[in-house]
């Protein structure tokens, strides 16, 4: 298992070779890509990254027999605690999805509950999902030390998280 870093400001694309050398039964794909899921790789593909993910995320690229890859799927609905935590400049949030979601929103609010940013709002499809806040809000100002929310909202979760922001 491998981590991806993926920042959509620098590259709306991913490109990857057909892979050679596996063995025959394996197969590899890539988790975690916004309103896509999961893509297998084994074959060669470009991803395009969809037009309304701005911020960074990590995907995970994981190898592995067929039938324990496809097998991994999230069991339940999640949203982790954010790391590192307190944080500066940025923090990843992670969460789980069990089943595809068509209005999805992952929102960071303020102490006073005021929406300063939000990372996603939009379709997603079951898997895992990393996010990173860059301590920024809509307008890419860079937010005050103090204490925000996350809150991930779905039609069948909604969870929030405290995280600390240090200057």
């Amino acid at each position: 298992e491998w981590k991806v870093f993926i920042n959509p400001k620098n590259s709306r694309s991913i490109f990857v070779n057909k892979l050679e050398g596996l063995p025959a039964n394996w197969k590899v794909v890539l988790r975690g890509i916004p309103n896509i899921g999961e893509v297998e790789l084994n074959e060669g593909i470009t991803i395009l990254i969809p037009k309304n993910i701005s911020v960074p995320f990590v995907a995970e690229i994981i190898a592995g027999k067929s039938d324990l890859v496809t097998n991994e799927v999230p069991k339940e609905f999640s949203l982790q605690q954010n790391y590192p935590n307190p944080f500066n400049p940025s923090t990843t949030i992670s969460f789980n999805i069990v089943e595809t979601q068509h209005a999805a929103s992952l929102q960071i609010f303020d102490i006073l509950g005021r929406e300063i940013t939000t990372l996603f709002n939009g379709e997603l499809q079951r898997g895992y999902y990393n996010f990173i806040w860059e301590g920024r809000n809509d307008n890419g100002k860079i937010a005050g030390s103090g204490i925000y929310f996350a809150r991930l909202t779905t039609k069948d979760f909604t969870k929030t998280i405290k995280m600390e922001l240090l200057k």
